[in-house]
């Protein structure tokens, strides 16, 4: 199942997309629904490569691990595209097999940007429910971007 939102941000293409490539960005906008804790250290921006994480719903519940997978494909036209292809690794995280999430940045103009993120999860049975959680969540993402545009 996919879950697909958007959003008009106030920012040039190149600030938003210098905001994707911070893992403090990932921690501000989940804030303080999902609070990620890296098992190594991040680096100072994302590159291609593998990020196990331990994650703790609104701060205080141990939820399980995750492994961030960070991925930079090809994308047509002016468009700035990062993957996560990650997975969860354990705990109650273990039952998702798949959550493959795509942020796509296009340029309105020269003054706005077009976030989407796009996800796909499988987690056998439980996949509506997972569904239902990431809906929410990516939801609350593109509330807090608009809020870290506009705070700055």
């Amino acid at each position: 199942m996919k879950v697909k939102r958007s959003v008009v941000l106030d920012a040039p293409i190149d600030v938003v997309w210098g905001l994707v490539l911070l893992p403090s960005t990932l921690d501000f906008v989940a804030k303080p629904l999902i609070k990620f804790i890296p098992t190594n250290a991040y680096p100072p921006a994302w590159v291609t490569g593998k990020y196990p994480v331990k994650l703790y719903l609104l701060g205080l519940v141990a939820i399980g691990s995750q492994v961030i997978v960070i991925e930079f494909p090809e994308s047509p036209g002016a468009k700035r595209v990062m993957r996560d292809n990650g997975y969860g690794e354990g705990g109650s995280l273990k039952v998702v097999r798949r959550w493959d999430h795509f942020i796509e940045l296009s340029a309105i103009d020269d003054m706005h940007t077009r976030y989407c993120d796009i996800v796909e999860v499988k987690a056998g049975i439980v996949t509506p429910f997972v569904w239902a959680v990431a809906s929410v969540f990516y939801a609350w993402r593109q509330f807090r971007w608009r809020r870290l545009i506009r705070e700055g």
